[in-house]
């Protein structure tokens, strides 16, 4: 679409997700914290900073799409897929042993699960807006040749 005839949304969803991101993570790394969990404590240590870098790639990856298409988007495809890959796989453990605690009532689940879901709902939404952004890119690819 790149950004053209008002579906331009995708940058104030993305921000939407990343603020809403930023609320919940303080609770999220305060149960972490509480569990002692010592690997839990190891992954979060720097999950802001990493999230923060992600989202920054996920919006240089979509103004490159915007301003050149897939030509200039493409070849930060495969960085920003990586790196949201690395999230969702450093966050998905959190959830099955939550669960098994909740059972024994020493883990707060539902805070966790909320976050995490949250969390996901972001990097699932920033992934959809940059397939988008590759789709509309090949499309427009598609017509410039037609036109040749």
């Amino acid at each position: 679409t790149r950004g053209r005839d008002g579906l331009d949304e995708g940058y104030a969803e993305a921000r939407k997700n990343a603020e809403n991101f930023r609320e919940r993570l303080p609770a999220f790394l305060a149960v972490v914290q509480q569990s002692g969990h010592a690997e839990w404590m190891r992954l979060t240590a720097s999950l802001e900073e990493r999230f923060e870098a992600f989202h920054t790639k996920g919006q240089t990856m979509a103004a490159a799409y915007i301003q050149g298409g897939a030509k200039q988007g493409n070849p930060l495809m495969a960085e920003f897929d990586t790196m949201a890959d690395d999230l969702e796989r450093e966050l998905t453990p959190f959830i099955t042993p939550a669960m098994e605690d909740a059972s024994s009532g020493s883990f707060q689940i539902d805070l966790v699960f909320a976050s995490l879901q949250e969390i996901r709902k972001a990097l699932f939404f920033l992934i959809f807006l940059a397939l988008i952004a590759a789709i509309g890119s090949l499309a427009w690819l598609s017509s410039c040749k037609t036109r040749l």
